[in-house]
């Protein structure tokens, strides 16, 4: 009975020491997959583009010189193209249809073509990280002054200025709640009602949770239309 009762025991250590193996093989799987930035990375195709980026002067790139960019920015966006197919080939058409909208010393802004629209990402040429911004509308805002990317997600706002790792938040812009910068009127895409100049934007916040028949400024003719219910205006410094 005792050699019984050992026996039991040992098969319950050796229960409860696999399941512990498990759970800690489990997590650091979970976390490897986290961690990894590129599921596939190319290093030859990173290694071209730290090259061709080299003694490039940072600059933002106008979206309507459609055919007349330089070789230098010809060069980087095929090695960011190369970089983001590694690994899926069939891949290589789609990614070729991305645009560059800055070029840094180190990190290069991209935007991407999705189902009609667009989201923009950030190439970080040292590293190979990508980063996905949130933004769901985005204003190129140009000046003598200043060249600086505006991007609205429905409860932050955030830009984007030359050579960042990412964008940054506009201080005072993140909302709470059912409070949002959508104004309803469209049930497909972020539509705000902003203006906005080279330093500061006026924006107008909605509650979600209620509706209003209002003014629709976007629509022909005005037209009355219900829409999410406006319930104040603030100017943000950026």
């Amino acid at each position: 009975m005792k050699q019984k009762t050992i026996f039991i025991a040992v098969i319950v250590i050796v229960l409860i020491v696999g399941i512990g193996v498990w759970k800690v093989s489990t997590s650091r799987i979970i976390q490897t997959i986290t961690e990894r930035g590129t599921p596939s990375l190319d290093q030859a195709a990173l290694l071209q583009l730290q090259t061709d980026i080299q003694g490039i002067t940072p600059h933002f790139i106008d979206a309507s010189r459609t055919s007349d960019k330089s070789v230098k920015e010809q060069n980087i966006k095929n090695d960011i193209v190369a970089f983001l197919s590694a690994g899926q080939p069939d891949n290589k058409d789609y990614y070729s249809g991305l645009s560059l909208d800055a070029v840094g010393k180190r990190y290069v802004l991209i935007s991407q073509p999705s189902g009609g629209s667009s989201y923009d990402e950030i190439i970080d040429s040292q590293t190979g990280k990508v980063t996905h911004i949130t933004g769901k509308r985005s204003y190129r805002i140009a000046s003598k002054e200043r060249d600086v990317v505006l991007y609205i997600n429905n409860q932050s706002i955030y830009t984007y200025t030359l050579d960042q790792a990412s964008p940054v938040l506009v201080p005072g812009s993140h909302i709470f709640g059912t409070e949002t910068y959508h104004s309803g009127t469209s049930d497909f895409e972020l539509t705000p009602e902003q203006t906005h100049t080279k330093n500061s934007i006026k924006i107008s916040i909605f509650d979600s949770s209620q509706t209003e028949t209002a003014h629709n400024p976007n629509a022909q003719r005005n037209a009355m239309q219900v829409m999410n219910k406006k319930v104040r205006s603030v100017t943000l410094s950026f």
